[in-house]
């Protein structure tokens, strides 16, 4: 019997360090609003991006104003925070890029999830995107589409 319990406990310890090797947390960041994709800026593939500079930041955008309270863009300070990019091909389908979450694995991996909803066709053409502030800390990120 003591046997039986003594087996039963080191299963409970165990399976209780597995799900502790496997479990997450979830990382803040803060949606970007009020840039647009540049003209001259090519896109021929999706791209998943993780920008570390304005520099290269400035490359793919430019900002976007628009009266209003919420008219301005989102201020990014690349001393203390990176963006992650997310670019869709130039396409005339109504296209939504949509965050899911960023988590960190026990493992120190980041993942990035987020799903992407096709719609119809229109009659002109656009460059969806999804741009979203984190960390400074975090260049390395894994993209997962849900």
């Amino acid at each position: 019997m003591k046997k039986a319990i003594f087996l039963l406990f080191i299963i409970f310890i165990h399976s209780c360090q597995t799900n502790k090797n496997n479990s997450t947390s979830v990382l803040p960041y803060k949606a970007v609003h009020n840039y647009f994709v540049k003209n001259n800026c090519e896109i021929p593939d999706f791209v998943e991006k993780v920008i570390t500079t304005k520099d290269e930041f400035n490359k793919f955008f430019d900002e976007a104003a628009f009266m209003g309270n919420s008219g301005n863009p989102t201020p990014i300070d690349f001393s203390k925070e990176n963006v992650i990019v997310l670019l869709h091909p130039e396409t005339d389908r109504a296209v939504e890029i949509i965050p899911i979450k960023l988590e960190k694995t026990q493992m120190g991996e980041v993942i990035y999830h987020y799903q992407m909803k096709t719609g119809e066709k229109r009659s002109f053409t656009v460059i969806p995107k999804l741009i979203i502030i984190v960390n400074k800390n975090i260049e390395k990120v894994t993209f997962k589409t849900e």
